[in-house]
């Protein structure tokens, strides 16, 4: 049996998602073995005192820990052992070893061979921190590199707190078993979580290699060994652009017929007549994924508008919804720091999937509104976050600069009831978004709309373009996928194709003056 795991979500509080920076995740070595035995007395007295007896849990650790097999066990090279430490003191252990399945004993087949989880443990006085999930993520990481596709544990049925824990993790029931301490015996379940195949890594917010040096190991194994995106990034090297000024910025118009797909994407009901290329179902085979936080997948776009272009899908087939998941595009935004750019765009503001949550990342810098946004008019500060506008090409965008995430997430709640209803009841208002985290504050363009597509992309043959406006086209990237169109496009009818499809300035003024305290603002 596997001596049930402890976790810092056991107490039942919310972990957050990362752990203090004061704490270091090493190796452990066998002189370790005492401050160990240590940590597990008291998580275990924590933790099993309710249901098992004080004598029975010591010995319980006798039996399974005793002194010269903890040694043993971390020296030995059947398990990584792992501690978290603070201030030199260790504060968390996990431990993971390859075993066998088991099978009843009259089967002599081999027994195929299984990743346990053996142990993870959080001292008391450190729980709620985000120590468990930096570690559960470590254990991930490892058994994937290990070749495994599942990973394996055990917590008792009367451990409700992290049995429950473990389920939000992915874990599931598959067996039980009993697990003795002393004389109390206790009912275990044997949980088993799946490790997605094609996962290149694992980020679950805290991992010792940047999540931006992982996106950038993706694209280099990606290009090396997928034939579609590394002909696509070959591509790259034919588009064609040209930019024209306004208003002291630069609007830049790219030709690049690897997004014809993108540009005509069905809407409405015949999005649901088609598969959807979003789910890890339907992935190319050869596509290779970054798991994200648990809940999404990081992908090299495969028709990209620049090089490092990257999707990041939901693991789940849900609708487009920013404010529902605005945590996790924030989160998005911070964990990938000032050299990223992320964008989103609405169901119906140019988005290919509008059936499946994603956002797109691209390298900062590229996007005209990019670097230009933070220069628009300032409005005033609701939750401390700071308001202001952009209005340089003629229409409006709502842009919110804040270090805090709590105070930022309220004023988007606000932003949501200020911009312009869509047509369908409890359809999401429309915009665009374009976000970045600089390493101490947010800033957040929005880019309020009132129409998904220009008039001038429903006309006939020879008179038309195909322009679909999303986040891109609206911070100053405008993508046409047909070499006419591309000539055909000039300052003007470019303009209006942005201002016909976004709200002008002074509706986006009343919209980011709604998100202030009554009586504040410019």
């Amino acid at each position: 049996p596997l001596p049930p795991p402890d976790d810092a979500a056991m107490t039942g509080k919310t972990s957050p998602r990362r752990p203090p920076n004061s704490v270091r995740i090493r190796e452990a070595a066998p002189a370790d073995a005492g401050p160990i035995r240590r940590l597990l007395r008291r998580s275990w007295t924590d933790t099993y005192g309710v249901f098992i007896p004080p004598e029975d849990i010591r010995k319980g650790l006798d039996e399974h820990y005793p002194p010269a097999r903890l040694r043993e066990i971390i020296a030995g090279n059947h398990n990584r052992c792992v501690v978290a430490e603070e201030d030199g003191r260790i504060i968390g252990f996990l431990r993971l070893g390859v075993g066998p399945a088991p099978l009843p004993a009259a089967d002599f087949r081999p027994r195929p061979a299984r990743m346990y989880l053996r142990s993870i443990y959080v001292s008391p006085d450190r729980k709620g921190r985000g120590v468990g999930r930096t570690l559960m993520a470590l254990a991930d990481e490892h058994a994937r590199r290990s070749g495994f596709r599942e990973i394996w544990l055990g917590v008792m049925r009367p451990n409700r707190n992290a049995y429950e824990w473990y389920l939000r993790r992915g874990f599931s029931p598959r067996e039980e078993e009993t697990f003795t301490m002393g004389v109390t015996t206790v009912p275990c379940l044997i949980c088993c979580k799946g490790l997605p195949a094609r996962a290149f890594a694992v980020y679950d917010g805290f991992s010792e290699t940047p999540l931006s040096d992982l996106c950038l190991g993706l694209f280099s194994d990606q290009t090396a060994h997928w034939r579609r995106l590394r002909e696509a990034v070959r591509m790259l090297g034919l588009v064609v652009t040209k930019s024209f000024r306004e208003r002291g910025l630069s609007l830049t118009v790219q030709r690049n017929p690897g997004r014809i797909a993108s540009s005509t994407a069905a809407v409405g009901k015949a999005v649901a007549h088609r598969p959807c290329f979003l789910c890890r179902r339907h992935l190319p085979r050869s596509q290779k994924t970054i798991l994200y936080r648990e809940d999404f997948l990081i992908l090299c776009n495969p028709a990209p508008i620049v090089m490092h272009h990257f999707t990041v899908a939901s693991r789940r087939h849900r609708p487009q919804a920013f404010f529902a998941s605005a945590k996790d595009y924030l989160l998005l935004c911070r964990d990938l720091g000032r050299r990223w750019d992320v964008l989103y765009n609405g169901p119906r503001c140019g988005a290919s999937a509008p059936d499946h949550l994603h956002f797109q990342v691209i390298p900062s810098g590229i996007l005209p509104l990019s670097a230009a946004a933070g220069a628009g008019p300032f409005v005033g500060r609701a939750e401390g976050v700071s308001v202001s506008i952009f209005r340089n090409f003629g229409y409006g965008a709502v842009v919110l600069t804040s270090g805090d995430l709590p105070s930022l997430l309220k004023v988007l709640d606000r932003l949501r009831e200020a911009l312009p209803p869509a047509g369908a009841e409890g359809e999401e208002p429309m915009f665009n978004a374009l976000g970045r985290h600089d390493g101490k504050f947010w800033r957040l363009v929005v880019f309020p709309r009132r129409k998904h597509r220009p008039d001038i992309f429903h006309r006939e043959e020879g008179e038309r373009l195909l322009v679909t406006p999303g986040a891109f086209e609206m911070s100053g990237l405008v993508v046409v996928p047909r070499e006419n169109d591309f000539f055909r496009i000039d300052k003007p009818r470019l303009l209006q194709i942005l201002r016909e499809v976004a709200l002008p300035p002074r509706r986006t003024l009343g919209i980011a003056k709604r998100l202030l305290p009554d009586g504040e603002g410019r």
